[in-house]
């Protein structure tokens, strides 16, 4: 389903990452998944289709640990809670003619950013997400 060599182009939070080939890519995912960082998704979003690929604009939302943002250097007052950064972001997914995505490039609207305090009962953990989508997405590792 992926090309031989994809390549990725990451940019947000002012960082622009470049990444090329399926090992590099895997352990990028792999280290925000070990932080943490894998509870995302569009909270609203527009999607076109061509022959060449996608092209996605969303506003997207992340629950984050504050002591990942603290990090990062955000003004958090509490780093052992959660918070909800939305943003808006653009996306392209361009494929081959074979329909194998060649890679991803993310670019976030910087000045959207928004980063807010989570009420504790409306935080979902990797933990909590993985115990409610296992029963609808089955137990595959590469799923979860």
């Amino acid at each position: 389903m992926v090309v031989d060599d994809p390549y990725y182009r990451i940019n947000e939070n002012g960082i622009s990452l470049h990444l090329r080939g399926e090992g590099r890519i895997g352990r990028f995912y792999a280290g925000l998944t070990e932080a943490g960082l894998n509870v995302f998704g569009p909270i609203s979003e527009n999607i076109a289709v061509a022959d060449w690929g996608l092209a996605i604009e969303s506003c997207f939302g992340n629950h984050i640990p504050g002591r990942v943002l603290a990090e990062q250097g955000e003004d958090i007052d509490d780093p052992g809670a959660y918070y909800q950064l939305t943003h808006y972001v653009a996306s392209f997914r361009p494929y081959d003619a074979d329909a194998r995505l060649i890679g991803e490039h993310i670019y976030e609207d910087s000045a959207s950013r928004h980063i807010e305090k989570m009420d504790p009962a409306d935080v979902i953990t990797p933990e909590r997400s993985r115990e409610l989508l296992t029963p609808l997405l089955g137990a595959q590792p590469w799923v979860l």
